[in-house]
């Protein structure tokens, strides 16, 4: 406070007249809302005006005001006083006096206009060495905050780790060559970029793009793209088929011929051929096989015959089993989409259903045409149901979509189907 009372006395010869008021904290509440807004750093408020500044604007090293411009640089805040307070004028005058006439306090923010050069450690040896900040407000006090952990040792820039070692920055092109050396040198492995990061690291050096750096060496060796993991996530989001209601459109995998078309014609069956055309439909389809395949391979497991012809005599019962379980996408089953009612199994005859023991043959007629005409209004409610379902499996989709974009002409690995002749050291 010494250095500012010392300031102000500079100043005093310059007006009429100066008193000076001591106030108590208790009724000094707003200073201390101003410095608590300063200090957190919170919004000011509109009546507040606020300024920057890069320097003090006093000499700390010289109480009678020599010369601020040996002052170490620092971050300080001014917060000018509200608009309502009396004394408002006379200290806005006071600064507004000080930053005229004194030329020392006219160097308060150095700025450097200069064009930023390549080296990114020459904007932290600027900040130590001369005080210069950035002329971005941004930037400045991004700089200034983490110039903090930069110290200078025989001319040399060094980085204090958060473990308290000293790393020595190094300039980009050495360090693209420490990592690609650490990557594919003497004592390289091909390691992760992390792993390339954290082992230039703990070796002493610095640079604050090193994970992008290893990244891309890693994306650009030819080693590691031929010996690559194969990428199992999805490369776009889900593309579901909207359905105006259930059976408008029915999707066959079969080996076609002259006598399916035929049977096509004779039934006024339009065919559509998705497997180029509509890759969804192609999807769809083969979901629905693996289900039966799935039911099939169980039922045709013997030890002694393998497989065989088996799988003809069980394709009904497994098609039968499909058609009356309930689907989690609609909520029903598919015969009682298209029937109204649930189909009768076997099991109910043998174990005796409680619906087959209230069964009556006169009463059933009557019932099965009611049924019937309620079953629009099941088909619109599986309709919800298979919305909300195709809407769910698109959210857990997109979680796992990384996108990778492929222009013409760019270079790609084909996965080879073939493994004759192929070893451990083959690539994939």
């Amino acid at each position: 406070m010494e250095a500012y009372c010392n300031a102000v006395r500079r100043l005093k010869d310059k007006f009429d007249g100066l008193e000076l008021n001591h106030i108590a904290r208790k009724y000094n509440e707003e200073v201390d809302e101003l410095t608590k807004i300063a200090s957190g750093r919170t919004t000011v408020p509109p009546n507040v005006f606020a300024r920057d500044l890069a320097k003090p604007s006093v000499d700390f090293k010289d109480p009678a005001g020599a010369s601020a411009t040996t002052a170490k640089p620092s971050v300080v805040t001014a917060i000018e006083p509200l608009a309502e307070d009396p004394l408002a004028e006379e200290s806005e005058a006071m600064e507004t006096e000080t930053e005229i006439s004194s030329a020392d306090e006219a160097g308060a923010m150095q700025i450097d206009e200069a064009p930023s050069s390549q080296d990114w450690r020459d904007q932290y040896l600027n900040r130590i060495n001369r005080g210069v900040l950035p002329s971005d407000r941004a930037q400045a006090r991004r700089i200034a905050r983490r110039a903090k952990s930069f110290i200078l040792i025989d001319d040399e820039l060094y980085k204090r780790s958060p473990s308290g070692v000293l790393q020595h920055c190094i300039p980009i092109l050495e360090g693209k060559e420490l990592l690609r050396d650490i990557h594919t040198g003497v004592c390289g492995h091909h390691a992760a970029p992390r792993t390339l990061v954290g082992n230039a690291f703990r070796q002493g050096f610095y640079r604050p793009t090193a994970v992008a750096d290893a990244t891309e060496i890693m994306r650009t060796c030819e080693g590691c793209q031929f010996y690559a993991r194969k990428t199992h996530l999805p490369t776009h989001a889900l593309q579901t088929i909207p359905i105006t209601w259930p059976f408008a459109v029915w999707g066959l995998d079969l080996f076609t011929g002259k006598k399916f078309l035929e049977f096509c014609d004779d039934f006024h069956i339009r065919v559509d051929w998705s497997a180029v055309a509509h890759p969804q439909t192609n999807g769809q389809i083969e979901r629905a096989n693996g289900m039966i395949l799935q039911g099939l391979k169980p039922r045709i497991f013997n030890k002694l015959n393998k497989f065989g012809r088996r799988w003809l005599m069980e394709l009904p019962s497994v098609i039968w089993s499909l058609r009356t379980t309930p689907s989690r996408a609609t909520g029903f089953t598919l015969f009682f989409l298209v029937y109204g009612v649930e189909a009768v199994l076997p099991t109910d005859l043998e174990y005796g259903s409680p619906r087959l023991k209230a069964y009556q043959q006169h009463q059933n007629q009557q019932a099965s045409e009611d049924s019937l005409d309620q079953v629009d209004e099941a088909q619109d409610v599986a309709l919800l149901h298979l919305a909300r379902y195709q809407q769910s499996q698109r959210r857990y989709q997109a979680q796992r979509v990384r996108h990778r974009d492929l222009n013409k002409g760019d270079l790609v690995l084909r996965l080879r189907q073939d493994s004759r002749g192929r070893h451990k050291l083959t690539p994939p």
